[in-house]
């Protein structure tokens, strides 16, 4: 099954229902996919994008109103090169952990030697995981984009834990990617998109993050992917 394509998108994978279009769940970076309250979680204060798992949104819920919010956003299909834009990187080295405050920081990702210093836009050695190839699937890796590291950046997630992790939004075309915002209208996102500080780590009610109720630390793109952070930034700002 072949469907929800973008025709920049070439990649073809037979028996997965692939897609390039991927719903938006904010700014997070740690805990973005735990159940709030569940076993084990923070409480589901990560989850501030207008899409999330074990919860529902209605438009009521966007305090910041429809046309300041990212509703989805484009990705790219797994396409076995290892390319940045298509793979999640398993980022445990042992000093960059997502979960903790002083190793959740995006720029960990962004920047390093996973990435092969000789092709920026492939990943190095070491364990990946594939994006977009189940549409259907409510799992980050496979339906969602946070709005952290720029669009056609790289994706990391914490070695066997999707819930801390940056899902970056990627596409085929040049210069950035487009998002749908919450009020229908479609946008077209550069990849040099002010995201702020990448060295602060991501919002938690566990000591040392960045605290619950805080704007995005992630400049408008991070403003972009939250619903009610009591921030009204658009692109013209």
């Amino acid at each position: 099954m072949i469907g929800y394509r973008c025709p920049s998108d070439p990649t073809q994978l037979n028996g997965s229902g692939q897609t390039n279009y991927a719903n938006c769940w904010g700014d997070a970076v740690r805990s973005l996919s735990r159940e709030a309250g569940g076993p084990g979680t923070s409480g589901g204060e990560s989850q501030r994008g207008l899409f999330c798992r074990w919860a529902s949104r209605k438009f009521g819920s966007i305090l910041d109103g429809t046309s300041n919010t990212i509703a989805m956003g484009e990705f790219v299909v797994t396409n076995e090169a290892r390319g940045i834009q298509s793979y999640i990187y398993h980022l445990d080295d042992g000093t960059t952990q997502f979960s903790h405050p002083n190793k959740s920081r995006p720029i960990a990702c962004k920047t390093g030697v996973h990435i092969d210093p000789n092709s920026p836009t492939q990943f190095a050695a070491g364990s990946l995981w594939p994006r977009a190839r189940r549409w259907a699937d409510g799992h980050a890796h496979e339906s969602c984009m946070t709005t952290v590291i720029p669009p056609n950046g790289p994706s990391c997630r914490r070695s066997g834990d999707e819930h801390d992790a940056v899902y970056s939004a990627a596409s085929y075309h040049q210069g950035g990617a487009h998002v749908l915002m919450a009020d229908g209208a479609v946008r077209f996102i550069t990849d040099s998109i002010d995201t702020g500080d990448l060295n602060r780590p991501g919002v938690s009610n566990t000591g040392g993050f960045t605290p619950v109720g805080s704007k995005s630390p992630y400049g408008i793109w991070g403003a972009l992917g939250t619903i009610a952070s009591k921030e009204t930034l658009t692109l013209e700002n």
